[in-house]
């Protein structure tokens, strides 16, 4: 952001915050009053303050659902920041915006990366409605990496597979990017059905150049579950040179209770020598998943909380 745009929305909250003060109402009705001035200010001809307040309506989530008609009128903008802006407000206030998704799409159009950029995480973060799933299958051919990993995020919060979301995420494990790929691993991880026939390409991807690959593709190996290939591909994680990747890889096995026990000798090994105090403290916990599976539920908390 320009420092003419943070000082134009200083300015709007200055404004919006001395209409308040005079109101009879100001303690009851503070947040309601700004939240209409600034979807007021969505028509107003600069075009930094319209980007400014959509941004400021952004800020509301999922609070500022009756300002999603003047923000889907918004989307033809004739400003590409202003869009842009719009398009965030919209996927921050979530699954209140599904009117907005044939707008959002019909942007995926647009030749400016970011604003495709954009649509494709609001659609992620708004749900399934009016084609999203679809959308975003199409716009995994991007030319544009950034888009088509996200993408393929978006899809993973989707969590939807009714027109072959799983089928083209696992087509993206492939993408000549590492972006792309971590993303559709991680996304994998959202769904059960079919997840499978994509182990041929994980098990190549534990040599990935990229760590943030290797991290990933736990997640879809989760959701696959404990069959002797999967849990043997985790242990051979346990041996990553990057101790993010050793702690994913902990994280799964020990999601899997008993049916990873051939995961303990290693997993006893790093609680006592590896060069991470994090990961000495995964595996100990993740021993105890595997091992004392009563104690399981009790220690899920603090595992989460060790994970990065």
């Amino acid at each position: 952001m320009n420092v003419m745009k943070f000082f134009r929305i200083i300015v709007l909250i200055i404004a919006s915050v001395m209409v308040m003060q005079t109101s009879v109402y100001a303690d009851e009705y503070t947040d309601a009053q700004l939240l209409d001035d600034l979807i007021y200010r969505l028509d107003d001809v600069d075009p930094d303050t319209r980007s400014a307040s959509a941004e400021g309506i952004m800020s509301f989530g999922r609070e500022a659902s009756r300002a999603v008609p003047k923000l889907i009128r918004a989307l033809s903008d004739e400003d590409e920041q202003v869009r842009i802006a719009v398009i965030n407000a919209l996927g921050r206030i979530g699954s209140a915006s599904s009117d907005a998704v044939p707008g959002i799409i019909d942007l995926l159009d647009e030749g400016n990366v970011a604003t495709r950029s954009a649509a494709v995480r609001a659609l992620g973060k708004i749900g399934s409605y009016h084609g999203s799933e679809k959308a975003l299958i199409n716009a995994l051919n991007d030319e544009s990496f950034r888009v088509r990993g996200n993408s393929a995020a978006a899809l993973g919060e989707l969590g939807v597979d009714e027109f072959g979301a799983v089928k083209a995420l696992i087509i993206a494990l492939q993408d000549d990017k590492a972006q792309v790929r971590s993303a559709a691993a991680k996304s994998l991880g959202s769904f059960k059905e079919g997840v499978g026939e994509a182990f041929p390409i994980l098990f190549d991807l534990i040599e990935d150049e990229s760590a943030d690959v290797r991290a990933e593709i736990t997640h879809a190996f989760g959701a696959i579950g404990p069959t002797t290939d999967v849990v043997a591909s985790l242990v051979y994680l346990l041996d990553d040179d990057e101790w993010f990747v050793r702690s994913h890889s902990i994280r799964f096995l020990a999601g899997m209770g008993k049916d990873a026990k051939a995961a303990l000798p290693k997993l006893r090994l790093l609680s006592n020598f590896d060069s991470s105090e994090r990961v000495r403290d995964n595996a100990i916990l993740g021993i105890k998943f595997i091992d004392d599976v009563e104690e399981k539920d009790m220690l899920v908390g603090a595992l989460a909380e060790c994970i990065p």
